[in-house]
Order: structure tokens, then sequence, then C-alpha cells
């Protein structure tokens, strides 16, 4: 099994312990919420603006908890506890794979103009110039060039850009954030993981570099390679990390889809997916990366 470079033991053996993780993904987002993340505090609010938060608070405590909870424990009940997805249950994987070619074309044209190559961590996804700070450590960085952003809308002067890429997006079921996503080499993401068992990551190999096997992605035990023209698709509610130790840049177009299921978790997750939209703090995987790679201990000396 590869080894995620620059991970000590420790953190290598809660990758692999992670495999069997059958806690809620809903309870840990309250354990790991700063206090005030779900429910700000009140003060300098009107009396109206007040009673609308309690009520919010209210709702999420009392109603959209619960129902993620449910949501969580029906698609356990009728999916494979595999972190990386087994082909057949994503089919449209395929498509990605026949689109390469174009999307190859496109991303080569707009990365070819300096002046349209963003800086490390483009902004449009909250939290991600803290993980450069964290990430450039052994040298590396990370570059997004984000196509849908995280609440589903499409960021136009980006899109118009990428006619051919985004037409394939637009014809994968329950598309919900797309960018291109590059690591330059010696770039190692911290181990983290998101909430929402209800939605699959997908990486479309676009850019992967020499030496074969120097780009990878590891979930619970299980790693899957970067290879270009190919997908996988992963649950990123598995603690995961992902590097590249080539010898030039690896992109990738980053998907993220409501998970394919059958009833009734396809029903409750038709339900579950706004609400993550809606409620900030459970969808906020960044900054859990960022509060767990910043409060990390130093290892022993």
């Amino acid at each position: 099994m590869s080894v995620a470079p620059g991970l000590d033991d420790a953190a290598q053996a809660e990758l692999v312990r992670n495999g069997r993780y059958r806690l809620s993904q809903v309870d840990g987002i309250l354990a790991a919420a700063p206090e005030g993340a779900l429910t700000p505090d009140d003060e300098d609010l009107t009396r109206g603006q007040a009673v609308r938060r309690r009520i919010g608070k209210l709702l999420l405590i009392g109603l959209v908890l619960p129902f993620l909870r449910l949501n969580e424990r029906l698609i356990r009940w009728k999916t494979h506890p595999r972190a990386v997805i087994d082909r057949a249950e994503v089919p449209f994987l395929a498509d990605l794979e026949a689109a390469w070619p174009a999307i190859r074309e496109e991303f080569d044209a707009v990365f070819a103009d300096e002046a349209l190559l963003p800086p490390p961590i483009e902004t449009f996804i909250p939290h991600l110039a803290e993980a450069e700070s964290i990430i450039g450590g052994r040298g590396g960085s990370w570059h997004g060039f984000a196509l849908i952003d995280p609440k589903g809308w499409w960021i136009d002067f980006n899109a118009e850009r990428c006619p051919r890429t985004c037409e394939v997006l637009r014809s994968l079921p329950g598309l919900q954030t797309a960018l291109f996503s590059v690591f330059t080499p010696h770039t190692v993401l911290p181990p983290h993981q998101g909430p929402n068992k209800g939605q699959l990551t997908i990486h479309l190999g676009v850019v992967v570099p020499e030496p074969d096997g120097s780009c990878c992605l590891q979930a619970g035990d299980e790693v899957a390679r970067f290879d270009e023209g190919v997908a996988f698709a992963f649950d990123d509610t598995n603690t995961h990390t992902t590097w590249n130790e080539g010898v030039g840049p690896r992109v990738s177009l980053l998907v993220q889809v409501a998970r394919p299921l059958p009833w009734p978790a396809s029903w409750s997750n038709r339900i579950a997916q706004p609400l993550f939209q809606i409620y900030s703090y459970p969808r906020g995987g960044w900054g859990r990366l960022i509060r767990a790679a910043g409060t990390a201990p130093e290892p022993a000396s």
C-alpha cells in the first residue's frame, strides 16, 4: 500500500483506522464545531433577528440534524462501506473519461494565458488561503480554477472559458460543485474528512506527471492512483489525504455529486442535500481541515 508523504506513523494509523469508522458524521459535526459556530451569539441583533435565529436553532437541533442522521443511517444500510466507490455504482464516470481530450484541451488553453492563472488557492472556496500555508510546508502549493462554487452557483466568467467541460458537467446527475484542482510537486493535503455521506467526490486525471504512481489519494486503507483520462469516485466522510510526488503539476477535474442510491436512501438523500447547502457549518469541511492541521500535536521528540 502507498503511504502519504510527510505523514508520521500516528497520522497513517488514523487513516487506516478510519476504514472501520462507524460513528455518525453528523454527530462529528457537532463535536467538532467551535462554540457559537452553529448558532452565533444574539448580541447586537434586533428582536426580530434574535427570534428568527432562535427558531433556526430549534429547527436545526430538533429537525435538521435528526433527519441528517437518519439519512446517513439509510445510506450506510444500502451501500458498501468501501471508501473508493465501485465504478458500477457511478456509471457516468465513463462520460467524464470520454470527454477527457476536450477537457484537457480547454484546461491547457486557459492556463497557457498567464493572466488567467490563479494564485495559489484561488478564491470562491472559504478557508483555502489558510490551507495554502499548511500545504506549502513541503514546498508545494495548491491552485484551483472553480467552475461551480460550494453553494452550487456557476462561476460564469470561468465557465465560459471551458464550454465543452461545462457541457459534460451539466449532463451529470446530481451535480453540486466542480473545479480544476492543481497540485504542484511536493504538495500533500493534510488528512481530513467531510460530513456528507450522501455526496461523492470524483477526480478525473487531466494532467498527471511522471513517474507512474507518484500522485495518489488515500482514504482509510484504500489508495487510488491518478492517471490521465481516468476517473474515480470516493466517499470523503472517510479520513483522506492526497499528494503529488511527481516531477510536474498534477491537474484533476474535481467534481462533487449527489450519491446515486437505491430507495429509500435515494428519497432521504434528495431532501438532505439541500440542507447541507442551507446550513453552512455542516458543509464546512475546509474549516475542519484547517483546525485539524493547525491544532495537531507536535510529534514526540
